[in-house]
């Protein structure tokens, strides 16, 4: 029956347990700040959170890569990744969240280009890919979002 986890700014340390992503009556989780939580996030085999709404895990210690089950949380809207060691390339996926208004993988270890894909992201208002190791050419497509204001 949960919809709102909020543990940020603590001491908490280790791995989450993989039941905290597997609630269906979750809208909010914000993990924020921590800074030794550890592990990676689970897949989609153990990752359902169908009524999703903003997932805040910024400033901890994640590995591994971007959590795909996420792909499935159609009705998100902001994702903070921010500051973990996060190991992928930014996922095409991404582009199917069509409710994203924020996009936050700053400060991880992204490797690869700026999908252009991310232009099919209309609503989206914040796009922070800051201190990340990406390559290439920005793609013209970012240029089309209309609502991007960072």
């Amino acid at each position: 029956m949960l919809e709102y986890l909020n543990l940020q700014a603590n001491q908490l340390s280790g791995p989450v347990p993989p039941t905290i992503f597997n609630m269906s009556r979750l809208q909010i989780m914000s993990l924020v700040g921590n800074r030794y939580l550890t592990g990676s996030i689970p897949s989609n085999q153990s990752f359902s959170l169908p009524m999703l709404q903003r997932f805040l895990v910024g400033r901890n210690n994640f590995t591994g890569r971007i959590p795909s089950g996420l792909a499935s949380c159609k009705h998100l809207r902001d994702i903070y990744l921010s500051e973990n060691s996060f190991a992928d390339f930014v996922p095409t996926w991404l582009s199917k969240l069509l409710h994203l208004t924020v996009l936050n993988l700053s400060g991880n270890d992204l490797i690869g280009s700026i999908p252009s894909e991310l232009s099919n992201l209309t609503m989206l208002s914040v796009l922070d890919l800051s201190r990340c190791s990406l390559s290439g050419k920005i793609p013209d497509e970012l240029g089309q979002m209309s609502q991007l204001t960072l």
